[in-house]
Order: structure tokens, then C-alpha cells, then sequence
């Protein structure tokens, strides 16, 4: 059975990312199979490092589309809000699609959920992280 963890708080720039990966360390470094995921990350750019990367760094993982895509399903250029991020890049986050991303890692020992900001971080016109 899955053992799942949200990693959220109150803002941003304030260490999920840290608490992340020293968490798929830990838990890889004691022979665990651990999976990390960060569903939505509003400021992303594929030139830079960013928690996706981290997080792809602490699985042992290389910088590739395809695991890029296995870390992070709604990915924005911009570091707003993600419900202000989808609507300026004409996307929209699909709450029950975003579950169902989260859900389908649950075969992983240790799944790790990063969220997006704090936790009332508005992630489309009806939910926020908190959902």
C-alpha cells in the first residue's frame, strides 16, 4: 500500500521543494521506492533550474520531456497564480484530470505531492490547493 505524503505551506519560497527531495533521498538512500510529483508549477522554464528539475535530481532521474512529464502535468511560464498562469497561456487546469495524475503514481511505496504556492493558492475558478 501507498504510503502518501502533500508537501504544501503557507506561500511560496518557503522550502517544500527542500522538504521534497531530502525526503526522496532519505527514503530512496533506505532502499525505498519513492515517487515525487509536482502536478503544477507556475514560473517554469525549461532553461533554468527549477523544482522539477530538484525533483528529478532527487529521484536519480535525468532532464528528459518524458520525465519531466512524469514529475509535472500543468506546467506555466509564468510565476503567478496557477488559475492566473493557465488563463494567460489559454489552458485550463481540469480538476478531476489533475487527480487522477496524482492518483496514478499511487503503485510507488512512498508517493510524495508537491503543491503549487500556499495552501489556498487558487488552482482554477472553483478549486484551490487546499481541494
Amino acid at each position: 500500500m501507498t504510503k502518501g505524503f502533500f508537501i504544501t505551506s503557507s506561500g511560496t519560497d518557503i522550502g517544500k521543494t527542500l522538504i521534497t527531495t531530502s525526503l526522496c533521498y532519505q527514503l530512496s538512500a533506505g532502499g525505498r521506492e519513492v515517487h515525487a510529483i509536482k502536478p503544477i508549477i507556475s514560473g517554469f522554464n525549461i532553461e533554468e533550474n527549477n523544482d522539477v528539475f530538484e525533483i528529478l535530481n532527487s529521484l536519480n532521474l535525468g532532464i528528459t520531456e518524458e520525465n519531466i512529464n512524469k514529475v509535472s502535468r500543468y506546467r506555466f511560464l509564468a510565476a503567478i497564480s496557477p488559475d492566473m498562469a493557465a488563463k494567460r497561456e489559454r489552458q485550463e487546469i481540469n480538476f478531476k484530470e489533475l487527480r487522477e495524475y496524482c492518483l496514478s503514481f499511487s503503485s510507488s511505496e512512498y508517493l510524495l505531492i508537491e503543491g503549487v504556492g500556499g495552501v489556498m493558492v487558487p488552482i482554477n475558478s472553483k478549486f484551490t490547493t487546499l481541494d
